[in-house]
């Protein structure tokens, strides 16, 4: 829950907040509705802001979370009356007009893998692409979570005639890396239409690989990059076929924007559960532009996609931090934070319609082409990221 400095400073930040959805100043469950659309966005900053300053005094931390929430807030508005986005190929940034839910691209007879499939936004995204026509590869960290959340979706209404495949491997592991990208390979033998990089995790206390990498960041960031890398043949393989670029969307987060570029992989010092998730999906989101500047947009297009507070069960399989912060939101999620299904069509799916086919170094968030942060748009950090992460896949034998 968030404590009294940081219900202070998002209280300042957002004032009348507690009367507009009819919380009270202990954050218990709303009586009403939720009307203030900056109000999930400040809620996450609030949060990452208490995580990040929770040893500073009292006075010091309700400062720095009204700073923190007001700059989020006051971004978010301003995105919702009109749209910015940026490009890493342009000198300059474009405003856009592009519709929050655009048409969903025609994936008939497509082969898609989603990773972190057996729930969540991952279970979500999985659904949106079955109901689309491609052929879904569902994966789970082990073969009865993925076998289950394959008989979940082929039994959803609508989705009868669609086709989804169970896929398993834990991505922590070099060798079940290996293994995930020759089961796609068995599956999809005529090449791989769509990779959406969605697994994620976090831990409250630092654990290692048997490589000696700390687990977010190997899950997080090292993962995504690895698939990147192993299937990049069978997505160019599939663009040769199909005639249109593969696709590839690697999903991020808001907390991004707090994260910074790290060499120390294993984190023998200074490990924190919030710090090694934000670094992680930083310096993911900076490979993937590395990607699509590397690559052929006309083969292969990589894109990201935030797709904000969303309600799972994410945090609370967490534990730690993020524990805490689902048991504090829990209550009111519901008025306050999209649903995976929502998230979904918002983020992943926008980043695959129609009307993104051909484009890269993207990255969607609510609906529409946006800005991410400074640092992950900052070439100097794009070429660090890319240089270590490649020197460390290189190490492993990718």
């Amino acid at each position: 829950m968030l404590d009294s400095a940081s219900l202070g400073g998002l209280s300042r930040a957002l004032p009348g907040w507690t009367r507009k959805t009819g919380q009270d100043r202990l954050g218990n469950a709303p009586q009403g509705v939720l009307v203030d659309p900056g109000l999930a966005e400040g809620l996450d900053a609030a949060v990452n802001c208490q995580q990040q300053a929770g040893e500073l005094p009292r006075t010091v931390r309700a400062d720095m979370c009204a700073r923190s929430v007001s700059g989020v807030v006051a971004s978010r508005r301003a995105e919702d009356s009109a749209s910015g986005a940026s490009r890493h190929f342009a000198e300059s940034r474009t405003p856009m007009t592009e519709p929050r839910n655009a048409p969903t691209a025609d994936l008939s007879g497509r082969f898609a893998l989603v990773t972190g499939a057996a729930d969540g936004l991952g279970l979500a995204t999985a659904a949106e692409l079955g109901r689309a026509g491609a052929n879904v590869l569902v994966h789970g960290r082990t073969r009865p979570k993925a076998e289950q959340a394959m008989r979940l979706l082929s039994g959803r209404p609508g989705l009868e005639a669609a086709r989804f495949v169970a896929v398993h491997a834990e991505l922590s592991s070099v060798d079940e890396l290996r293994s995930l990208s020759s089961q796609v390979g068995e599956l999809a033998p005529d090449g791989l239409d769509v990779l959406v990089n969605n697994a994620g995790a976090q831990f409250s206390e630092r654990r290692l690989t048997s490589d000696g990498i700390e687990m977010t960041t190997a899950v997080v960031h090292l993962a995504t990059a690895a698939l990147c890398r192993l299937l990049l043949d069978q997505l160019s393989q599939a663009a040769r076929r199909a005639r249109v670029p593969a696709q590839v969307v690697n999903v991020t987060s808001i907390n991004e924007r707090i994260g910074k570029p790290v060499n120390d992989w294993s984190y023998a010092a200074g490990y924190g559960q919030v710090r090694a998730y934000s670094n992680a999906k930083l310096m993911a989101l900076a490979y993937t532009y590395a990607m699509a500047r590397q690559i052929d947009e006309t083969q292969v297009t990589f894109n990201a996609a935030d797709p904000g507070a969303v309600f799972t069960d994410f945090g609370r399989k967490a534990g730690g931090s993020a524990g805490r912060m689902d048991r504090a939101l829990r209550p009111v999620a519901p008025l306050l934070i999209a649903g995976p299904e929502k998230a979904a069509r918002r983020s992943v799916l926008r980043a695959l319609a129609p009307d993104a086919a051909g484009r890269s170094g993207g990255f969607y968030a609510r609906g529409a082409l946006r800005a991410s942060s400074k640092r992950s748009n900052d070439p100097a950090v794009i070429a660090e990221v890319q240089a270590v992460t490649e020197e460390r896949l290189a190490t492993l034998g990718f």
